[in-house]
């Protein structure tokens, strides 16, 4: 499996392991979940990861408390009321490789691509983007990991256009509800429910069995074992068989803000020069 699995991926496993070597040694040590057959064992290994991993997401919300509180870029404000036929894309590091499908995916259904571009999202920028979720209930379990891995790599960032509205609807929220999908249900003709979809399947993200893997989507060796405890899981997937449910959790990898959220999100991921740019290509 090695050989196929992406640069990109591989330098966010390196990434991940080096980084969880310092969580440990702050937030406390993790577990092994190799070789584990006794279910009492496989909670005792869950807990731990959950207990380091969520001092570990406290206290990057303690040292960025900022990013709950900053103002939106006025310029970006007046570019998305003018221009709502705009919208954007983050693609996780995850995923970053699937950027090239991603566009051809976003071309076959009549939008341009007017701006991309590689961009390491810090902990402070993962916050503005994810400050609504990072707190959320039934995502507890997983959040450490998806903070992990948000900020493990280059993510890809895509600006899309197209040349007039349909039904009056602007298009963030055009692609939110038509073609983004559902991270973990097959659904033909949507980002998430196929893009990446299949390539999760085709990389063995629903088995969690290679190395490299692993380290870069399950660095706590969480969510090899949540489908075994219904317990941890969210209701999505509870629902669904053992390797298909990993997918709700590690085949999301495609950010698609909806109209509420991109004035935030593009103020967030453009410096100065790049707004100056899209503000010139619109």
């Amino acid at each position: 499996m090695n050989n196929q699995i992406p640069k990109s991926l591989i330098s966010l496993a390196e990434k991940n392991h080096s980084r969880l070597v310092e969580i440990s040694s702050i937030h406390g040590n993790l577990s092994s979940i190799d070789y584990l057959q006794d279910r009492k064992d496989k909670y005792n290994v869950i807990m731990t990861a959950f207990n380091v991993g969520t001092s570990f997401l406290k206290s990057i919300i303690s040292n960025n408390q900022e990013a709950f509180n900053y103002e939106v870029n006025p310029e970006v404000e007046k570019l998305i009321a003018k221009n709502p036929n705009v919208a954007m894309l983050v693609v996780r590091p995850e995923m970053y490789h699937l950027y090239g499908k991603i566009e051809e995916f976003l071309n076959s259904k009549g939008l341009e691509v007017v701006k991309m571009f590689d961009l390491e999202i810090d902990y402070q920028k993962y916050l503005r983007i994810c400050r609504s979720s990072v707190n959320l209930e039934q995502a507890k379990y997983a959040m450490p990991t998806r903070t992990l891995v948000y900020t493990g790599g280059k993510s890809k960032i895509i600006i899309c256009k197209e040349n007039e509205l349909k039904n009056g609807q602007p298009l963030p929220n055009r692609i939110v509800m038509e073609m983004k999908g559902t991270g973990g249900i097959f659904s033909p003709g949507t980002i998430r429910g196929e893009v990446v979809y299949e390539e999760a399947k085709r990389l063995g993200f629903h088995e969690l069995n290679d190395e490299y893997i692993k380290s870069a989507i399950d660095p706590f060796g969480v969510l090899k074992l949540l489908p075994e405890f219904p317990e941890f899981q969210t209701d999505l997937s509870k629902s669904l068989p053992t390797t298909e449910s990993r997918l709700t959790y590690n085949a999301v990898a495609v950010h698609i803000p909806d109209s509420s959220e991109i004035i935030s999100d593009l103020s967030t991921v453009l410096n100065s020069q790049q707004l100056q740019d899209l503000i010139f290509k619109l």
